[in-house]
């Protein structure tokens, strides 16, 4: 039952969580207090009380749910890249317009993407690292760096199976199984990229301005990756018709693909509306 009372929001927790932990300790655990405490998490993110943000606290809350989605948006990405990388894709691009037209659609969003969050988050990270050395927050300091130790595990884990995997003779049969584990390997870096960042942001307030600059650098990318979405939906309706063999030309993979891109999606959308209402709200009292 701790582990469920996890779910509510994290602003919520800070001023109500030791009250749920006495009450939940106080209550046998049962079928009934389950669905309750999962049905008031989901109504406390869907109904956020406003007493519990401040403009700032709002956008920081907005900034480490987008980050986390932003990552999710992207492996989906990424595994759609690696699914279309043959020379046999290139083909169909370069043979049909459409389809052609549909992959380009998603490769700029794609890049996009990638660097409206790069470049949007600079300003906030070097005012949080500023800071955090300012006030000896080694707790902070930790949290930033944490997606560069991510990164550099995942590094090694990508030797590791490119020294591994066997050498397939098979034109586009790739790595077989051992991208399962490259694509586990990838989820949980790409996690930890984004988890040490999302605590950190939400530890430590740094000023106005870059915290405003992440929230709409981080709704443009989430924009640009829905955008990627709908051109790689496109191109494997393009690729349906001409080679309908594909892995991604088939229903079997494109509508679940699109339905789990939609997910997180949809959760940035609601959080960014806030944290953008927010951040107007902080220019105006500026």
């Amino acid at each position: 039952m701790r582990g469920l009372a996890r779910l509510y929001p994290p602003s919520w927790r800070e001023r109500y969580g030791a009250e749920l932990d006495a009450l939940l300790d106080d209550t046998p655990p049962s079928t009934r207090q389950t669905l309750d405490v999962i049905a008031g998490a989901a109504r406390a993110w869907l109904h956020p009380a406003r007493q519990l943000h401040s403009p700032g606290a709002r956008m920081r809350t907005t900034i480490g749910v987008a980050l986390y989605a932003w990552v999710t948006l992207a492996a989906g990405v990424a595994v759609f890249v690696q699914f279309t990388e043959d020379p046999g894709f290139g083909a169909v691009d370069a043979a049909h317009a459409g389809a052609g037209a549909a992959h380009g659609v998603f490769r700029v969003a794609a890049a996009a993407s990638l660097g409206l969050v790069t470049l949007g988050l600079l300003p906030l990270a070097g005012s949080l690292l500023l800071t955090a050395r300012r006030q000896h927050r080694s707790d902070v300091l930790r949290r930033l760096l944490s997606p560069v130790v991510a990164i550099a595990a995942f590094g090694l884990v990508l030797v590791l199976v490119v020294t591994l995997a066997p050498r397939s003779r098979v034109p586009g049969e790739g790595i077989g199984n051992w991208f399962l584990l490259l694509l586990a390997a990838g989820l949980v870096a790409g996690f930890g990229c984004a988890h040490g960042p999302a605590v950190a942001v939400r530890r430590l307030a740094v000023g106005a301005a870059p915290t405003r600059v992440a929230v709409v650098a981080l709704a443009g990318a989430i924009v640009a990756l829905a955008v990627a979405t709908v051109g790689a939906a496109l191109y494997s309706a393009e690729l349906h018709t001409w080679m309908p063999g594909a892995g991604v030309s088939r229903p079997a993979f494109a509508v679940p693909f699109v339905a789990l891109m939609a997910l997180p999606a949809a959760i940035a959308a609601i959080s960014l509306s806030r944290g953008l209402r927010a951040a107007r709200s902080a220019t105006l009292e500026g």
